[in-house]
């Protein structure tokens, strides 16, 4: 209960620090501005744009969110561990008996608040547009789009959230691995940018690419995290499993197997002075 305890005034610390750091700001300034500019196109450029409940936008607005959710996720989880060593910090702080897990746990959880929060906070702003867009851009007797429930709104936002939980740990274990908050940042954001962008769309075109999909950290999340749970992904799932669970057990894996691979590290390796970057 004495760990629990710590870890909480950890957490609590950590965010004391992180919001006086411009970072979260910024990267909440930028993502705003982009999916904005994303959504505005989508809706101008539609031949049908359809009254939607609050749930429906906010619906919505996970999905268009869901997108930059890695891209929180790892600049976060970077700046958060990666600063420390940058600025020499780590090394006081551990001397002071503060346990080495439980700082690194502290870590995590925070970066999570945070990125569930920026998330929330994207979802609403794409809802408030989508109103906007409904009376402009909507014919007077256009149909109801349909109905969303707040309860399967809230699994939605629930596995958005947890489906970053790879991309925290991926960057985590670069960071702690490299000692570099530079190094962590950009190997991650290499990572997810090449297999989003690069490496499954070109596997798609290929009649086998479903059991290589079945396994990278991309389609399961999406698999996941998908707005229409009944809709069916591209990736080939084990023993007669649903794509969701398929894409459940694999994410839980990542998380799993790459925050046990930073911690052993963490745990393991010297702390050394500032190092810049």
């Amino acid at each position: 209960m004495a760990q629990v305890m710590q870890v909480v005034l950890l957490t609590r610390w950590e965010w004391f620090k992180l919001r006086r750091r411009w970072v979260p700001w910024i990267l909440l300034g930028f993502v705003i501005v982009i999916e904005q500019l994303l959504f505005w196109l989508t809706a101008t450029l539609s031949d049908d744009v359809s009254y939607r409940s609050p749930a429906e936008n906010i619906a919505n607005g996970l999905g268009f969110s869901a997108f930059f959710g890695p891209f929180i996720a790892v600049i976060l989880a970077a700046s958060v561990t990666g600063g420390e060593y940058g600025w020499g910090t780590l090394r006081p702080v551990l001397s002071r008996g503060t346990g080495r897990w439980p700082l690194l746990t502290s870590k995590i959880a925070v970066v999570m608040l945070v990125t569930a929060a920026l998330l929330l906070i994207l979802s609403v702003t794409v809802m408030i547009s989508g109103f906007i867009a409904e009376a402009i851009l909507t014919e007077p007797e256009a149909e109801p789009y349909g109905s969303t429930s707040w309860l399967s709104l809230l699994g939605l936002y629930g596995r958005m959230v947890y489906a970053f939980l790879p991309y925290i740990m991926l960057a985590l274990f670069l960071v702690v691995l490299t000692a570099s908050n530079g190094v962590g940042i950009g190997l991650s954001m290499g990572y997810y940018v090449a297999e989003t962008i690069i490496l499954v769309p070109i596997l798609s075109a290929f009649d086998w690419s479903d059991q290589v999909l079945a396994y990278l950290i991309g389609p399961n999340v999406t698999a996941w995290q998908r707005v229409n749970p009944d809709a069916e992904s591209n990736i080939a799932t084990i023993g007669g499993m649903s794509d969701m669970l398929h894409g459940f057990i694999f994410v839980t894996l990542y998380t799993l197997v790459l925050g046990a691979a930073a911690l052993a590290l963490f745990l393991r390796r010297d702390i050394a002075g500032a190092k810049g970057g």
